[in-house]
């Protein structure tokens, strides 16, 4: 189960589906503890595997971290603020861009994503 919570973290801190990090990965290759794609979904929802295909899924973790890092993928919490800004950017050039209730959903948005970073990126 804790390679089960390091393959989720990692689909959540880079915003990716289990499909992406699937395809990123060597999960499915040929050899010992080689998973299909359908038994990899299995496997994260508590499936049973076998101890070879425990050991490859928590080799991928690693793998499947530095080909996004290589592919120019950036955690979200890299990516929010710089997205952030360009918003606050095309607010300050025409306040008209955005429909009424909008501003204030992107609001309320904000603030929780803020409540949800790690204090060392605030």
């Amino acid at each position: 189960m804790e390679t089960v919570g390091l393959v989720k973290g990692l689909c959540a801190e880079f915003g990716v589906l289990l499909s992406v990090y699937y395809e990123h990965s060597n999960i499915g290759a040929p050899g010992d503890g080689a998973l299909s794609y359908m038994g990899f979904l299995a496997a994260m929802n508590g499936g049973a595997v076998t101890p070879e295909q425990e050991a490859r899924i928590a080799r991928s973790v690693a793998q499947v971290r530095a080909a996004l890092r290589k592919s120019g993928r950036e955690s979200l919490a890299k990516m929010l603020p710089a997205q952030l800004k360009a918003v606050l950017a095309a607010y300050e050039d025409d306040p008209e861009v955005f429909a009424p209730g909008e501003l204030s959903t992107l609001r309320r948005v904000l603030r929780r994503a803020y409540a949800r970073l790690p204090k060392n990126v605030r």
